[in-house]
């Protein structure tokens, strides 16, 4: 279990802390994040007075913990990224290969997408022979949009990255080349993730293809952490419109802005039968505001200098 421990110097005197300590049943109104606090017996000791048995229940609550960490000066990200199906290609003289279960550069793919534990939420397709037939590896490679946006819907992924190292040779030295690039979910490029950061390998050992793994959801894990980080020293404040057509609108779009933690309080300026104007106290960037929403199906977009909070189109 894990353990930490925390030593303060308390101006006061001795007996006065004492009966703090012993007041169990009242920690609950100065021990942060605790809520509850019984003491179920009372034993007699040789060396003490007394011993207590209590239980004490702590309630870690998002709401106070963000505003605890914020209060201490903590970073921290929490916000899981859209789901991105992680597609391994291993291309080489004799063409494009995604389901070769010998290969080093696949089988790494498919036991680190399987372990992985991050912010990224990173899904893969079934190994199986529906598969194998419907997303041939010449397809993937090619970074086809209809094979892309048919696999994306098979798993339910916002986006699909193709992880491919390309095999050619320097006259009898292999050479590897790696490319990562980031489709929507319609098969559309994104990015390219290692355009500033070109990787290549002079070999095929399974370290070297392994560090190229790794350095690229190092990478990928990075950006997602910076982009959504939570600093309340990057604190700024927006004014938003967030329209809506009912009551039950406004009320979800509330809901969203009470469960984004990026932002740390609103006040609402006016509200009619159209929508309402906001202003947001963030605490980070914009881009973490934009990804946070996205989780709740909605949009941050600026309409001619007016920025909006709205639903995001039903096939975007």
């Amino acid at each position: 279990m894990p353990k930490a421990s925390v030593k303060r110097l308390i101006e006061c005197k001795k007996e006065d802390l004492i009966k703090l300590v012993l007041d169990i049943e009242k920690y609950p109104e100065f021990v942060p994040f605790c809520y509850d606090a019984k003491i179920y017996e009372t034993v007699k000791e040789n060396n003490l007075e007394k011993r207590y048995i209590a239980t004490l229940d702590f309630c870690f609550d998002a709401a106070r913990l963000r505003q605890a960490m914020i209060a201490a000066g903590l970073q921290w990200s929490e916000l899981q990224s859209p789901p991105i199906l992680v597609v391994p290609v291993w291309k080489g003289p004799d063409g494009a290969r995604a389901w070769y279960r010998d290969n080093k550069w696949l089988a790494g793919w498919w036991d680190a997408v399987a372990s992985y534990k991050g912010l990224l939420s990173l899904r893969q397709l079934d190994r199986n022979l529906i598969n194998e037939r419907q997303f041939r590896g010449e397809d993937l490679a090619d970074a086809n949009p209809a094979k892309l946006a048919a696999a994306a819907s098979l798993v339910k992924a916002e986006q699909v990255m193709v992880v491919m190292a390309a095999l050619d040779y320097d006259g009898s030295k292999p050479v590897i080349t790696i490319t990562v690039r980031l489709f929507d979910k319609n098969g559309q490029l994104l990015t390219d993730i290692l355009y500033d950061d070109q990787m290549v390998l002079t070999n095929q050992d399974q370290d070297g293809l392994d560090a190229m793994r790794q350095k690229i959801i190092a990478k990928m894990d990075s950006s997602w952490h910076i982009a959504n980080l939570i600093d309340d020293a990057a604190a700024d404040n927006i004014t938003v419109f967030m329209p809506v057509s009912s009551v039950k609108d406004w009320a979800k779009r509330l809901t969203a802005l009470n469960e984004v933690a990026v932002i740390q309080s609103y006040d609402i300026l006016s509200l009619d039968t159209k929508g309402g104007q906001v202003v947001l106290r963030l605490v980070g960037s914009r881009e973490a505001l934009g990804n946070a929403l996205a989780a709740h199906k909605l949009e941050l977009v600026d309409e001619d200098g007016r920025l909006l909070i709205k639903a995001k189109p039903k096939n975007s």
